[in-house]
């Protein structure tokens, strides 16, 4: 009965079977071989919906942004740790400082430099911004401090920063740059809301993961990375 009544309130996504397969195609119990066996995925119209606005906030550039001038100056000098970014990472992060994107993402295996990227964006984003414009979360607690660890700046995890705001009513400030670490391990409602959040106060967010990392517990998540 309760499956019964999840798959009534749910959008069926898999496509009924509309031709019958070949016999040396089919199982015992008759079902194509092409499709995955008992096994179908639902959605619902308000994750359908979250998903659509995340898009289009990845496509509205009416977000904060700095000048190619200071992401240069930036990116071809050393860091405190004496390292340079690479051409790619220079690349990747002038495109994420210069797009005015109101999401955008930086996406990249264990081990591609995507911390030491972050770190020339922070400074980057601060000299043009202040101190105090970048700002980060993640979706647990440890991941939080690794990357306030990693960055130096403040950090919470996602559910607390939701609490904190529905109890206070704080955001984010205009020209901030959120930076939302391990990405994909957040739920599609989660980073619907925090980028909500960051469009009206006049922000912007930059989603970063890896995109051969475990997904989120929660519907939906960055799997489409």
């Amino acid at each position: 009965m309760v499956a019964d009544a999840a798959e009534q309130a749910s959008l069926r996504l898999a496509p009924p079977e509309l031709a019958v397969s070949p016999v040396e195609f089919r199982r015992p119990d008759g079902t194509s071989v092409f499709r995955p066996k008992h096994s179908t995925e639902f959605s619902s119209d308000t994750l359908l919906a979250a998903e659509d606005r995340l898009l289009q906030r990845a496509r509205t550039t009416t977000g904060p942004s700095i000048d190619l001038a200071t992401v240069e100056t930036i990116t071809s000098k050393p860091d405190a740790e004496g390292r340079v970014l690479g051409p790619d990472q220079a690349a990747a992060l002038a495109s994420v400082a210069v797009s005015g994107r109101v999401v955008d993402v930086l996406v990249g295996p264990a081990g591609a430099g995507k911390t030491t990227a972050m770190n020339a964006l922070r400074r980057a984003w601060e000299a043009s911004h202040g101190t105090g414009s970048v700002v980060g979360l993640a979706p647990s607690a440890v991941a939080a401090q690794v990357l306030a660890d990693d960055l130096g700046i403040a950090t919470e995890n996602t559910a607390k920063w939701w609490t904190t705001r529905q109890c206070t009513g704080a955001s984010f400030k205009a020209g901030q740059l959120v930076i939302i670490d391990e990405a994909s391990l957040a739920g599609t409602l989660s980073l619907d809301r925090i980028t909500q959040a960051a469009e009206e106060a006049g922000a912007k967010v930059l989603l970063v993961g890896d995109y051969a990392q475990l997904q989120s517990v929660d519907a939906g998540g960055c799997s489409a990375w």
